[in-house]
């Protein structure tokens, strides 16, 4: 064959095969990182400082958690644990995203730095902690279990991002108490508190006192807890903690106004409790 002859014949198979679709080259998938869901977070874990399980306690944290560039994050937590003041006390931290591992270092608070790392779920809203410790004062009073009771256990460190409170909230039907319902809707942005602001009205039935009322300031959601007070149509005013945990396999939150204390109007009211869902 002439060579001519060859450099024809070598280019109609090359145009065959770029016509015809017979060869096709493919190259492996580079996987994607997780991209953390900004919001309002929800952190548990369980104290491990020497006790036996049976009486290990838990805790919890939560707070704003923000993109603050392509792999950093930062926000204000707030922590059940007297070494970090109360439930009030701001801490803010920052913290960066590697492939699928977050870590998280806050700046001191009284003398104590919290850090957490751990892995994110690949849709972003999940949280499965490898450590979450304190360094300070308190060192060793609060340590995520590990070792053989590490990442995967009911005792591991979790986090989930929180759904809003948006939309309708009522008691049981079958509740003795006088029926609330709720319509919420949660700022999509955190305060300089890192706390999620929380409007809307109030419906009650089977009280002798009110029938309707609003929410005022305060009113939040910062991680699993926050505060709700509620101006109803007879003057009185109804303060209370504000309890949403929306924990793993929970695709909605359940909360409940804790301990709510009635004053002015026509009742004074303490210590109730209204499961909503």
């Amino acid at each position: 064959m002439s060579s001519f002859r060859f450099l024809q014949s070598a280019l109609t198979l090359v145009v065959a095969i770029l016509l015809g679709g017979c060869t096709t080259i493919k190259f492996p998938a580079t996987p994607v990182a997780p991209t953390i869901v900004a919001g309002n977070w929800f952190f548990y874990s369980i104290t491990a400082d020497g006790t036996p399980p049976s009486q290990r306690l838990p805790f919890s944290l939560g707070g704003s958690l923000l993109l603050t560039g392509k792999t950093q994050v930062s926000g204000i937590f707030h922590l059940d644990q007297s070494c970090l003041g109360s439930i009030t006390t701001d801490i803010p931290y920052a913290g960066v995203i590697s492939g699928d591992q977050m870590t998280l270092t806050s700046s001191p608070v009284n003398g104590e730095v919290l850090n957490i790392q751990g892995t994110l779920d690949a849709s972003g809203t999940k949280f499965h902690g490898d450590s979450l410790t304190l360094t300070g004062p308190c060192s060793g009073t609060i340590v995520a279990l590990t070792g053989p009771n590490g990442p995967g256990s009911s005792y591991n460190p979790l986090g989930n991002q929180q759904p809003a409170l948006n939309g309708s909230w009522s008691t049981n039907p079958t509740n003795p108490d006088p029926q609330i319902t709720l319509q919420l809707t949660q700022s999509d942005t955190p305060d300089a508190h890192g706390n999620f602001a929380i409007s809307g009205t109030a419906r009650v039935q089977g009280s002798p006192c009110f029938t309707s009322g609003t929410l005022q300031s305060p009113s939040f959601l910062s991680g699993g807890q926050g505060q709700i007070t509620i101006l109803f149509n007879d003057g009185s005013k109804l303060s209370s903690t504000l309890l949403a945990f929306a924990l793993q396999g929970v695709t909605k939150s359940v909360v409940t106004i804790d301990s709510a204390t009635i004053t002015g109007g026509n009742c004074n009211t303490q210590g109730a409790n209204f499961p909503l869902q």
